[in-house]
């Protein structure tokens, strides 16, 4: 089974296709779509941000713990395991939805909220194999 570092990667390239995909559906066909794009800029920060703190999470953890925090637990690749699997479905049905004849509308603002939340229990799994990892 791969260690923490893995999944922690793994959950960071899910946030960069994140982003890759919200720049191959950027338009500037008409005013809506100038609104969409603002949108569409805005979760494209989020993403960002969020990746940024979590890599700069998972860094500072691991200078503090070293390798047994790099090999991680079970709880804590479980736990970012099922945040990459609700970031990818997420993913996919924006791909779906863009993607069709019937061009669906997408929720920017629910997609933002997942990502921040996702940010946050990625952090909250980070710290707490780091609280396990250091009480050993």
């Amino acid at each position: 089974m791969g260690n923490f570092g893995a999944t922690v990667a793994s959950l960071l390239d899910t946030y960069t296709d994140c982003l890759s995909l919200l720049k191959r559906f950027r338009s500037n066909r008409d005013e809506a779509e100038a609104a969409a794009n603002e949108t569409r800029s805005t979760l494209s920060s989020s993403l960002r941000s969020d990746r940024a703190r979590i890599r700069r999470a998972y860094s500072s953890r691991l200078s503090q713990n070293g390798a047994r925090f790099e090999k991680g637990d079970a709880p804590a690749r479980s736990a970012l395991r099922r945040i990459v699997k609700k970031l990818t479905t997420a993913l996919a049905n924006v791909v779906h939805a863009l993607g069709g004849h019937e061009h669906q509308p997408v929720d920017y603002e629910s997609l933002m909220a997942l990502s921040n939340g996702s940010s946050l229990d990625a952090i909250r799994a980070m710290n707490d194999l780091s609280s396990r990892v250091g009480s050993t």
